[in-house]
């Protein structure tokens, strides 16, 4: 019974269609009114813990492949990747 009931909530899960949006905003101070800004929409038919993991978990890794020419690599410098974690931006080439 439990076995079904957990089928049946990932077919409910993979019918739903998230909206994702990703914004990443970048501000130099030595350069006044310099701010550089990526924005990104997608809908998505994953099931949501798989959708969490890719923003929160990978996006680290995804970045700087969608965008190397601003991004070089993003590391993980206090945390587990989740709330409250910090991440050192390396941008540009």
């Amino acid at each position: 019974h439990t076995h079904t009931h957990t089928q049946k909530k990932r077919e409910r899960e993979r019918e739903r269609t998230h909206t994702v949006y990703v914004i990443l905003s970048v501000s130099k101070k030595k350069e006044k009114g310099m701010v550089k800004e990526a924005k990104a929409q997608a809908k998505v038919r994953v099931g949501i813990e798989t959708l969490w993991k890719a923003l929160v978990k990978d996006l680290r890794f995804i970045i700087p492949k969608l965008m190397p020419n601003t991004v070089e690599k993003i590391e993980l410098i206090h945390g587990n990747g989740g709330l409250g974690s910090v991440f050192l931006f390396h941008l540009g080439r």
